[in-house]
């Protein structure tokens, strides 16, 4: 019995110094403390993909990404100088509330400027829409934008006329809510460059002007279409 217990004792002795020592760098909880299970870490939910969103190649190469990112740049600067563009901000003359943007675009290789015209506040039905010479619209009337850009020196008409002035635009029409969203073609202009000596031909820095009335499209100078109740100078848009 006694040789039983010399070897009982160390090896029990033994036992409880591992572990004490296990307890003291955290392997084991101390006595008496509940053990608990670990915590699970949340879950994330995942968001669905649409359908027409194509996610990046995992297995493309950098070399093959970057290639790709160049020729798509390519074609984008190659698209840029294949057109210009120049737009006015249209604001209200006197205490109309006539306002919007009018964007313009012509091509390399196009015959004229396309004239993409947005704006609101107007009276409901026709108005006339006129390039004017002076990019000026300080006047309280806004005068000081001058007469009709007729840089070839024609009688005033309609756009489509054998003589009209090049800013003749004719009419835009505001619906019953007293907007217009609505696209013309200005033939014997040009935006791709400032007005020179050698070259009026340019609306660059000259002014859009919305009329509170009708242009008939044959008084002169300027169709008697009535107060100046919008104007906005065309501003070259630069990529």
């Amino acid at each position: 019995m006694r040789a039983l217990r010399r070897i009982a004792i160390p090896a029990a002795l033994g036992l409880a110094l591992v572990a004490c020592q296990k307890q003291s760098e955290g392997e084991l909880p101390a006595t008496g403390t509940p053990v608990k299970a670990p915590a699970t870490a949340p879950t994330t939910p995942t968001a669905a993909v649409p359908d027409d969103v194509k996610l990046p190649d995992p297995e493309l190469p950098t070399e093959k990404t970057e290639e790709m990112a160049l020729d798509k740049a390519e074609e984008m600067a190659e698209r840029r100088e294949d057109n210009y563009r120049a737009a006015a901000a249209i604001k209200p003359v006197g205490d109309s509330k006539v306002e919007g943007v009018v964007n313009f675009v012509a091509d390399k290789d196009a015959d004229g400027v396309e004239v993409k015209i947005k704006l609101s506040g107007l009276t409901p039905g026709k108005h006339g829409f006129h390039i004017h010479v002076k990019g000026d619209c300080t006047a309280p009337d806004a005068s000081s934008a001058g007469g009709h850009f007729n840089p070839t020196g024609e009688q005033h008409g309609a756009p489509d006329d054998e003589h009209h002035h090049v800013g003749d635009l004719g009419n835009i029409e505001a619906d019953d809510e007293g907007k217009v969203d609505t696209t013309k073609t200005l033939h014997g202009a040009r935006i791709d460059t400032e007005p020179t000596a050698e070259d009026d031909r340019s609306i660059l820095g000259r002014a859009v002007i919305v009329h509170a009335g009708e242009d008939d499209l044959k008084s002169q100078p300027s169709g008697d279409a009535g107060a100046r109740v919008g104007c906005g100078v065309i501003t070259k848009l630069e990529y």
